[in-house]
Formats: structure tokens, C-alpha cells, sequence
């Protein structure tokens, strides 16, 4: 793991250390104002549930016959974590469109045995959570880049979106409306990027 103030190396068994690692990472609180609200809403940087999803994912389907490891970046707004081997749904859209298990699991007796210690689950709901609690916190939706065939980058960002967009997303909610919500967000930060 590296950060902005620090690195640190972790060894096997890296069940044992996800503890540790979240530990290191500097959530800070953040303070935002929405309209016809007096107070500004306060939260951490980061929704611990969304380290948890990604960082474990990473850990149950890393390729560990490639010798690489796991790498968790921490910028000073953005997460970015890495891990080898193919993402096995093949895009992102599929996993939220799919509302069901993967049927096939590359570590079949890690990914048990993260199952049976409350790590992760089995019915393929965790990736949609993640894009929900970003949704609901304002913050942009996590990002899968899967454009290397043999790795997966997952980048999660620690500010918020304009309020405007914000308030849109809000809104749609929903998981039924999630790849449409993926098309249309792409969009708009595409054209955002453009003025």
C-alpha cells in the first residue's frame, strides 16, 4: 500500500491485515451544504463499507498465480485500488444488470472462506451497494477501469460531485436504473470535460 505520507508492504495471509490497511487510510470528515438546508452534512471522506467491498474483492479475486500484488494508491480526493487478473463478469454493467452470483469464482476456497468470515458475500449485491452509498453520499460512483485484460483498477473518489449533479443522481436512485445511470453520468462528465 502506498500513500501520500507513507508505504507500507503487507505479506500473506492478507485476510489478517485488512484491519490494518483500512487503518492507515486518512478519512477525513467533509462538510457539504445542500439547498433549503441550514447545517452542512457531515461525513467521512470515505463510506467504509465501499474500502471494505473494494479491498476485500480485491484480495478474493486477485490472480495469484501471476506473482503480483495488490496495490491500495490513497491520493489526497481519490482511492485507487489494483489487482491482476481478468475481471470475470467482463464489464461492469453486467454485474449490475445481472442480480445474481457469479457462478464461477477463481478462488473458490478463499472466496469460502471469506464468506464464512463475514468478508464478503455470495449473492452479488456488494459492487451494486457501492454504487448506491456513493449515490446517496453525493460523491462520484466508483470507477472500474478494465481496460488491461489481466488487471483490474477501481478508482474511488473522496469529494464531491457539483451539487447539481449530485442532486440529479439523487434522484434517478434505484437499482433497476443503474445502467442507465452509468451511461448517463459518462455522458455528462464527458461533456463536462469539454467546457
Amino acid at each position: 500500500m502506498w500513500t501520500n505520507h507513507e508505504y507500507e508492504h503487507f505479506s500473506p495471509p492478507l485476510l489478517l491485515n485488512v484491519n490494518t490497511i483500512y487503518s492507515k487510510i486518512w478519512n477525513v470528515k467533509y462538510r457539504y451544504l445542500t439547498e433549503n438546508i441550514l447545517f452542512p452534512t457531515e461525513i467521512t471522506q470515505y463510506e467504509p463499507y465501499v474500502i471494505r467491498e473494494v479491498l476485500h474483492n480485491c484480495i478474493a479475486h486477485q490472480d495469484y498465480g501471476l506473482n503480483s500484488r495488490i496495490n491500495v494508491i490513497e491520493k489526497p480526493e481519490e482511492l485507487i485500488f489494483t489487482n491482476v487478473g481478468n475481471f470475470i463478469p467482463k464489464t461492469i454493467e453486467t454485474v449490475i444488470e445481472q442480480d445474481a452470483p457469479q457462478e464461477y469464482y477463481r478462488n473458490q476456497f478463499l472466496a469460502n472462506a471469506m464468506v464464512n468470515l463475514n468478508m464478503i458475500d455470495t449473492i452479488g449485491s456488494g459492487i451494486k451497494k457501492m454504487f448506491l452509498l456513493q449515490m446517496q453520499r453525493y460523491f462520484p460512483l466508483p470507477d472500474y477501469d478494465l481496460s488491461q485484460p489481466e488487471k483490474v483498477k477501481v478508482k474511488i473518489t473522496g469529494k464531491i460531485w457539483t451539487l447539481q449533479i449530485s442532486e440529479a443522481i439523487s434522484r434517478v436512485g434505484g437499482p433497476r436504473v443503474y445502467k442507465k445511470l452509468i451511461t448517463a453520468v459518462s455522458s455528462c462528465m464527458a461533456s463536462l470535460a469539454y467546457t
